[in-house]
């Protein structure tokens, strides 16, 4: 090939946006190894390459429309005796057979037990296989509805919420839902029942979270909806935040007398 073609080739390439391509083909015309090599098995290393970048492209994309706080992955989770965390149920999870089926998930435990991180780390397996993932802090999320809701925007939150395969609630209960708030909560649970998935995260034990709620009316109609539909995990232990600080500190101590 001489260099004008070749030259037109990656021009036409990057016009096109094929930047995978245009790297693999960068590669194999600078790799003698693929001078004996079919025309066929050529091309298919293109396409190839061109596929996977768009794919992680798609990933990254989801990743960040979820907007976590953290990054959280299944692989790095930790399944000590004591946490009340069982690696088949979580494995059972990552067939996302439960997004599936639009059933939800509640998590609770105490302060450091791994309940965020957990939540984010199936939400950001679900991003990594296809699904449109959404986190909030709920206060943030009220807030946000608050403010929109003398324009138009807020119905446009209301349905992006809507089309989330997978809609995160954190903070669940860490302040009194005034009768306002609670209406707002129990139309988000009702606009997903049977349609999509939810995960709500919680300090505080299910048969308690009537009393977040000032209408009673209303709590019932939440729990009813919300919590008859879901895998419940109660989190315990000791906190992991008070463990990992406790490892740093005693890492820098020995690093002082190295």
């Amino acid at each position: 090939m001489n260099q004008m073609t070749y030259a037109q080739t990656m021009n036409q390439m990057a016009e096109l946006k094929l930047t995978g391509m245009l790297n693999a083909y960068r590669d194999i015309t600078d790799d003698p190894g693929w001078t004996e090599q079919d025309f066929e098995d050529k091309l298919a290393y293109l396409v190839d390459q061109e596929y996977q970048r768009r794919r992680d492209n798609r990933i990254l994309g989801r990743i960040k429309e979820a907007k976590f706080k953290d990054q959280a992955h299944l692989h790095e989770l930790i399944y000590t005796q004591d946490r009340n965390l069982s690696k088949d149920l979580v494995q059972r999870f990552a067939t996302h057979r439960w997004i599936d089926n639009h059933e939800n998930i509640i998590i609770t435990g105490a302060t450091g037990t791994g309940k965020s991180y957990l939540a984010q780390a199936l939400g950001d397996h679900a991003c990594r296989h296809g699904y449109r993932v959404q986190y909030y802090r709920l206060p943030d999320l009220l807030n946000e509805l608050y403010f929109k809701r003398q324009t138009d925007r807020y119905l446009r939150m209301r349905q992006a919420l809507q089309r989330r395969n997978l809609l995160i609630l954190d903070d669940w209960g860490m302040a009194t839902l005034d009768v306002l708030a609670g209406h707002e909560v129990a139309q988000i649970v009702e606009d997903r029942l049977g349609n999509r998935s939810t995960i709500v995260i919680s300090q505080f034990p299910v048969n308690t979270w009537d009393r977040i709620f000032e209408d009673k009316t209303t709590a019932d109609a939440v729990m009813d909806r919300l919590v008859h539909v879901a895998y419940t995990i109660e989190l315990q232990g000791p906190s992991l935040r008070a463990r990992a600080a406790s490892r740093e500190l005693q890492e820098h101590k020995e690093a002082m007398l190295e």
